[in-house]
């Protein structure tokens, strides 16, 4: 239980510097993992510490390869593999995809509120027509590039995934 409240903690504290500073400090991360690693190691001996490494290693996975793309920002994989170190490699792949989830949520949220949704999709589906699609066209296509900050959609998918555990779903 305190592991999930320090867990929540620094959530809160990515989420308000990604807001106001448009980035998420190693040294949270740092912290995150530490803490992680400790209480793991603490619950589990060995066993958790690896379980947390396991945990870590699949968060970084699962975001490499669109941060590769230039689809999102380092801070923000990193934090996911924090998330992973706390939960694990199987609750981190759930809390990505409701990340996704609220990811897209919040990134259409976005688009209607700057008045670019429809010409976001009119774009995307003349990429997929062409044969691909460019995370960076908004910048090519003279339009204002929109900040994201995801490290939100990350914690409100920690969030549900924790809901759901604890619901026992």
């Amino acid at each position: 239980m305190l592991s999930s409240a320090l867990l929540a903690a620094i959530l809160v504290v990515a989420v308000a510097f990604d807001l106001k500073e448009r980035r998420i400090p190693n040294l949270l991360i740092i912290v995150g993992l530490l803490t992680a690693l400790f209480f793991q190691g603490l619950h589990a001996s060995w066993g958790g510490l690896l379980f947390s490494l396991q945990g870590f290693l699949a968060g970084l996975a699962l975001l490499f390869l669109p941060f590769l793309w230039g689809g999102i920002g380092a801070g923000d994989v990193k934090l996911l593999a924090v998330v992973g170190a706390f939960q694990g490699p199987t609750q981190v792949f759930y809390t990505f995809l409701y990340m996704a989830l609220w990811g897209g949520l919040i990134a259409c949220l976005l688009l209607l509120w700057h008045r670019n949704l429809l010409s976001t999709l009119r774009r995307w589906g003349n990429g997929f027509r062409l044969g691909g699609v460019s995370f960076s066209a908004a910048a090519r296509a003279g339009e204002k590039q929109i900040f994201f900050p995801y490290a939100l959609a990350i914690a409100l998918g920690a969030l549900t995934q924790a809901v759901l555990v604890w619901w026992g779903i």
